[in-house]
C-alpha cells in the first residue's frame, strides 16, 4: 500500500477547513490516512469526540477491497469497493471531492474522463494532488491500480477554472490543483477552438485608435503591445497613447521607441476625453480598466495578453471571492476580446465564459535575423525577469548545475531586467542588465543555444524571438508556445521544472551540429510564418471589423 506525500497535508487541511464541506468523497481511500485527518481537523478540534456528534458526511471510493481495514469502518460513514467509473453515475453530489494522489494512475485522456465525470457530482470544488515527477510504479500487492501511467502540468487544467500550488523541491514536488464547478465548465478536455479567425477577410479600415497604457514597467506584455501600435501606425492609423502613470511629461517608458500622434494624462475617469469625437477604437490590454472604459461610446477591445490570475496562480489554493467576482466583472463588461493563442483562449473560456478572438504575437523578422556566420562557442542564452517565478529559471539554474556537474563546459548569457541573485554558480554568467531593446537581436543571435524554462505562458514570445535569429531552443512545454512550436521539428520540448531532460536535450544539442543546424533552420521558418507583417495585418483587420460593428 505506497503511501502519499505527507508535504502537502498542511496544504489540503487548510484548504479544506477553509471551505468548510458538509460532505466529502476521497477517491482512493487506500489506507484511510485522509479520513482520520478529516476528522480531527472537521469534528474533534471542535470537542465533538463522539462519533455520534460527527456532523460532516464523508465517503470513500476504494477500487482494492484488499484494502480494507478498521479505519475505514471508524472514519467514513461509507466506502465503495469498486472501480470509481463503475459506479460514479449513481453518486450523490458532494461538498469536496478528493483525488489525493489518484490522477496519475491513469492514462490522461481517462484522467480527464473522471475529472469530468466527478464536476457533475461537486458543489465547491475538486481538490486533486498529484507528484510532479512521479517515479515508475507497476502494481503492488497485486494491484493493477497502483500503476503510474501519466504525469501532469500545471497546463494540462487550462480548460478548467482552477488555482494550484506547487509544494515541496525537486523530483518529491506535488502538484495541488483546486478545480472550482463553474457555470462556464467545458465538458470535454481539449476543446474550445477560435482559430478560423472570421475577421480575416475584413476589408481594411484607416482608424483613430486609442491606446490605454497600464503602466511603465518592462514587461514582455506592454513591449509586444508597444510594438504592435508602432507597427499599426506605419501601416496608416493614427495613435492616440493614453493614461494616468507617468511623471506627465513621459507617458511612455523611457525603453519604447513609439512615437504616438498624441499623448493624453487623464485621470481615472477615462470616458469624460476618450469617445466617438477623438477616436474610433480603444484599445488595452489590461482587464481592470475595462469598466471604466466602457462607459466610452467607441467599442473597446481588450487584447489579453495573460496574467498569473488567468491561469490559476492565485499564491494560494483558496479562491479569493473578491478578485474573482471583480474579475468576472470586468471581463464581462460591453467589450470585445481577444487574446494570443488558443491555448489563452481556452482559459478565458474556462473561467470566464468568454469566446475571444485569436490575434497572435509577431516578430521582426527583418531585425530579428540569423548571425551570418554561425560557430558553435557553446553560449547559452536565457532571458527573462528572475524575479517572476513561472518564468521558470530556478529550473534552468538547476539544469545548467547539473549539466556542469557531468562535465559539460559552456557559458551563460542572461538578459534580465533586474541582475538575479546567482549564489556560486560553478558555470560563468554574464548578465546583461537592461540592455537598449535596440540591442537584444544582436545578443540573441550570438547565441547557440536559447533556454527557456517557463511553467505557463499565453503565447511565449522570446522563443519566437530567438528562432527569428537562427538559434535552437530547447523550452518548457508551456501551453501557448504551442502556438508555433513543434517538438522535434522546430524545437526541442520537455515538461516544466523537469530539469534533468532539459539537460539531457542541452547535452545532446551542445556536440550535434546537424541536429543545430536543423532547428536553426525550421526555426527561422517558423518565425517567418509569424513575421510582424502576417500578424499585424490580422490585429488591423480585427479592429476594422470591430470598429464597423
Amino acid at each position: 500500500m505506497p503511501v502519499s506525500s505527507y508535504e502537502v497535508i498542511p496544504e489540503i487541511l487548510n484548504f479544506i477547513v477553509n471551505i468548510r464541506p458538509s460532505t466529502i468523497l476521497d477517491v482512493g481511500v487506500g489506507f484511510g490516512k485522509y479520513g482520520v485527518l478529516l476528522r480531527e481537523s472537521l469534528e474533534i478540534v471542535d470537542e465533538r469526540y463522539d462519533k455520534q456528534e460527527w456532523r460532516t458526511i464523508i465517503e470513500g471510493v476504494e477500487a482494492f477491497r484488499n484494502y480494507r481495514n478498521p479505519l475505514h469502518e471508524y472514519c467514513y460513514d461509507k466506502v465503495y469497493y469498486a472501480d470509481i467509473f463503475s459506479i460514479i453515475d449513481n453518486l450523490k453530489n458532494y461538498d469536496l471531492i478528493m483525488l489525493i494522489d489518484v490522477i496519475e494512475h491513469f492514462q490522461k485522456d481517462k484522467g480527464f474522463k473522471l475529472i469530468n465525470a466527478l464536476l457533475k457530482h461537486c458543489n465547491k470544488a475538486l481538490l486533486i494532488s498529484t507528484p510532479l515527477f512521479p517515479a515508475s510504479q507497476e502494481a503492488v500487492f497485486g494491484n493493477e491500480y497502483e500503476i503510474h501511467r501519466s504525469r501532469w502540468k500545471i497546463v494540462d487544467f487550462v480548460d478548467y477554472d482552477f488555482n494550484f500550488r506547487i509544494v515541496g523541491r525537486g523530483k518529491k514536488s506535488q502538484l495541488l490543483v483546486a478545480i472550482f464547478p463553474s457555470k462556464y465548465q467545458l465538458h470535454n478536455t481539449i476543446r474550445h477552438h477560435t482559430g478560423d479567425l472570421w475577421f480575416h477577410d475584413s476589408p481594411v479600415k484607416y482608424l483613430t485608435i486609442a491606446a490605454h497604457i497600464p503602466h511603465r514597467q518592462l514587461t514582455g506584455g506592454l513591449k509586444s503591445f508597444l510594438n504592435s501600435l508602432r507597427w499599426l501606425r506605419e501601416r496608416g492609423h493614427k495613435i492616440i497613447v493614453f493614461g494616468d502613470q507617468g511623471d506627465k511629461k513621459n507617458l511612455l517608458p523611457s525603453w519604447s521607441d513609439l512615437t504616438p500622434d498624441k499623448v493624453l494624462f487623464l485621470d481615472k475617469k477615462f470616458s469624460t476625453v476618450i469617445n466617438s469625437s477623438v477616436c474610433d477604437i480603444v484599445l488595452t490590454v489590461w482587464w481592470e480598466q475595462l469598466p471604466q472604459l466602457a462607459k466610452t461610446d467607441v467599442p473597446v477591445v481588450y487584447w489579453e495578453k495573460g496574467h498569473q490570475w488567468l491561469f490559476g496562480d492565485d499564491l494560494t489554493l483558496l479562491p479569493d471571492f473578491r478578485v474573482r467576482q471583480w474579475m468576472e466583472f470586468c471581463y464581462h463588461q460591453p467589450c470585445h476580446i481577444a487574446t494570443v493563442s488558443d491555448f489563452a483562449s481556452r482559459a478565458l473560456h474556462a473561467r470566464f465564459g468568454v469566446s475571444a478572438a485569436v490575434v497572435p504575437e509577431g516578430v521582426d523578422t527583418t531585425i530579428y535575423i540569423p548571425a551570418t556566420e554561425v560557430a558553435n562557442r557553446r553560449t547559452i542564452l536565457l532571458m527573462g525577469n528572475p524575479s517572476v517565478w513561472f518564468k521558470g529559471f530556478d529550473t534552468a539554474l538547476c539544469t545548467l548545475d547539473l549539466l556542469w556537474k557531468k562535465g559539460y563546459r559552456f557559458r551563460v548569457k542572461w538578459i534580465c531586467q533586474v541582475k538575479p541573485e546567482v549564489i556560486d554558480a560553478p558555470f560563468p554568467i554574464d548578465y546583461i542588465v537592461n540592455p537598449p531593446q535596440k540591442t537584444i537581436p544582436e545578443h540573441i543571435r550570438h547565441a547557440d543555444i536559447f533556454l527557456f524554462c517557463s511553467w505557463y505562458e499565453s503565447f511565449a514570445l522570446p522563443p519566437l524571438e530567438a528562432m527569428a535569429c537562427g538559434v535552437p531552443v530547447i523550452a518548457t512545454d508551456c501551453g501557448g508556445i504551442r502556438a508555433y512550436a513543434v517538438n522535434e521539428q522546430n524545437a526541442l520540448l520537455v515538461d516544466p521544472g523537469d530539469h534533468e531532460q532539459l539537460a539531457e536535450k542541452i547535452s545532446l544539442l551542445l556536440y550535434d551540429d546537424a541536429l543545430r543546424e536543423s532547428l536553426r533552420k525550421a526555426g527561422r521558418q517558423t518565425a517567418l510564418q509569424f513575421d510582424r507583417r502576417k500578424t499585424i495585418a490580422i490585429l488591423e483587420r480585427y479592429l476594422s471589423h470591430i470598429a464597423r460593428c
